[in-house]
């Protein structure tokens, strides 16, 4: 299962659509989240469907601003639970290990972050199967988390930190560069107002230590920027049972066991004709694998 999140900074321009289509198509996307569409309902349920995602929950932004979509094919099940303008929480129907995934939005201004705050908090004692956030969170865990700038006040991570602490998050392992957002400061030196670059680590990936059990293989990556100030972040998901159904190794001492070549043979002869050679291929793996 392969899902992005993105904040796009509106996704009514030509370039941004072409750099989503493309995103989608190069990286194979189950599900994306886009942040700050700043579009209408009926324009980005139509961009959905060209696009190739059949579903999708749409939250319209207020004004000029805001705005979040979750688009999703039919190759997995996703129940939207709760949603408002700075989160959609849905449960994964995954057949194998269901969790749940908070899409996130974090508000720009501190002074109205703590209502998400309390709201994460107050869902993880309703709570009991793995859990995933991803999203842009607007707020960074340490000044490690910030090139460029003046310092900021340790108190100022404190609520985001026990957050996470509460909802019992780790940050999942990642590639690329995790610095996913780049914007310019106004900063005054010797009375002299200057323009300083200035990078933070505002869009991350969680999960809580039930889901680290399920889903042992996970690639997260910072993709590169385009057409928005915010990285593209991406998330490969492996459950480990599917992990162990995908693992298939040939022992070349089969061929020299007796019966083996006769078994092989009279599999493939039951085969259709009519089935493409990849088919075929699949089945005669399957049948390696149960032949003892």
């Amino acid at each position: 299962m392969r899902i992005a999140s993105w904040n796009c900074q509106g996704i009514g321009k030509s370039p941004t659509v072409r750099c989503l289509k493309e995103l989608c198509r190069r990286y194979l996307l189950d599900a994306i989240f886009l942040i700050e569409t700043k579009q209408l309902f009926n324009y980005v349920c139509d961009l959905s469907v060209s696009i190739g995602f059949p579903n999708h929950f749409i939250v319209s932004p207020v004004g000029l601003s805001g705005g979040l979509a979750l688009f999703w094919k039919n190759s997995i099940d996703i129940n939207v639970v709760y949603h408002d303008a700075r989160l959609v929480d849905c449960f994964m129907n995954e057949k194998t290990s269901p969790f749940y995934l908070s899409c996130i939005y974090c508000d720009p201004n501190p002074q109205f972050r703590s209502e998400l705050w309390e709201r994460l908090q107050w869902t993880v004692t309703t709570r009991n199967k793995p859990w995933l956030m991803l999203g842009d969170f607007n707020q960074i865990r340490t000044n490690s988390e910030k090139l460029g700038g003046h310092f900021r006040d340790e108190e100022t991570f404190r609520e985001f930190n026990t957050t996470l602490d509460i909802c019992d998050m780790l940050e999942l392992k990642h590639k690329g560069n995790k610095f996913s957002w780049s914007g310019n400061e106004s900063l005054i030196q010797d009375e002299v107002r200057k323009t300083e670059l200035i990078q933070c680590c505002l869009d991350k990936v969680l999960a809580n230590t039930e889901w680290f059990s399920y889903y042992t293989v996970v690639e997260a990556k910072f993709l590169e920027l385009v057409e928005s100030d915010h990285r593209p972040l991406l998330v490969n998901i492996c459950s480990e049972t599917q992990v162990k159904r995908g693992l298939f190794r040939y022992d070349k001492r089969l061929f020299s066991r007796e019966g083996f070549k006769e078994f092989i043979e009279a599999e493939w002869d039951q085969i259709p004709d009519t089935l493409a050679l990849l088919s075929k291929l699949k089945r005669i793996r399957k049948k390696i694998s149960q032949w003892k």
